[in-house]
């Protein structure tokens, strides 16, 4: 029997067995995409917590609380361009590098990918891979923190855990020298997850608009809208822009350099 299609078996026997039912949280598994390239994810538990903040612009608030009922998958790092290319075959990214998060994305790309990775034949049957729901996202970016980012509030914090830029006006500082860097070399959150806040940003499935307060219990985002929200901020983001609560939003058809993706799996929608 061939080795690559015993890793696959494994792969998909167990995410079959967890059924989204409760793994241990920061569980991996890893999907093999083949010519030896492998997409690892970990598991995020169902939850609570409190989405926005009140400092960090007016477009992240009010604080309101969220319920996440549904447990799902969510890639271990970004998107990366050795995995995106056994998936798409080619790579659009402007900043080489096999382990470099896949950029030049736009929300239709991102949405592709996980098209073509659906018809591989790799997820078991009512498995689905998607983009993450916004506030999946912070919920699993926040991994059960309130701090602006999920190491801390400081500038050191984030250091640990991200690739960030210069401030805009002083035009020096940062940390990753206008450039993305390889995936999981800074410090990972409490589920596992790397590269979370900075390196690039990350699309979500949600229409942007403003929040409204009160509880939500899975939301989704707007039914309709003209920007695709996108989360985590990028390398040439300054400290001060960048946060566990922070929210961009672009036209699904802009692509950049700073626009990357990360993926989740759960049962098909």
């Amino acid at each position: 029997m061939n080795t690559k299609w015993i890793v696959s078996l494994v792969s998909v026997v167990s995410l079959a067995a967890a059924a989204f039912g409760g793994p241990a949280a920061g569980q991996p598994l890893t999907l093999d995409l083949g010519k030896g390239v492998k997409l690892e994810m970990v598991w995020v538990a169902p939850g609570e917590f409190d989405m926005g903040t009140t400092g960090d612009g007016d477009d992240a608030k009010p604080v309101h609380h969220v319920t996440i009922t549904k447990g799902f998958w969510m890639g271990k790092t970004e998107v990366t361009q050795e995995q995106y290319e056994a998936v798409m075959g080619r790579n659009p990214s402007g900043y080489k590098g096999a382990r470099n998060p896949v950029e030049n994305m736009s929300w239709m790309d991102a949405v592709a990918f996980t098209v073509q990775l659906n018809g591989m034949g790799i997820l078991p049957a009512g498995a689905a891979s998607r983009l993450p729901t916004e506030a999946e996202w912070e919920y699993a970016c926040r991994a059960g923190t309130t701090t602006r980012f999920y190491s801390g509030s400081s500038e050191s914090d984030l250091a640990r855990i991200g690739w960030y830029g210069a401030s805009r006006v002083l035009l020096y500082g940062g940390n990753a020298g206008k450039k993305p860097h390889p995936v999981g070399e800074k410090e990972p959150n409490k589920f596992g997850l790397y590269d979370m806040i900075g390196n690039v940003w990350e699309w979500c499935s949600d229409w942007y608009g403003p929040y409204v307060g009160g509880g939500a219990v899975d939301p989704t985002g707007p039914a309709i809208g003209t920007k695709r929200v996108r989360r985590g901020g990028a390398f040439p983001n300054a400290q001060g822009f960048l946060g566990s609560a922070v929210r961009g939003a672009s036209f699904p058809q802009d692509k950049v350099s700073a626009f990357g993706l990360r993926i989740v799996c759960g049962p098909a929608q």
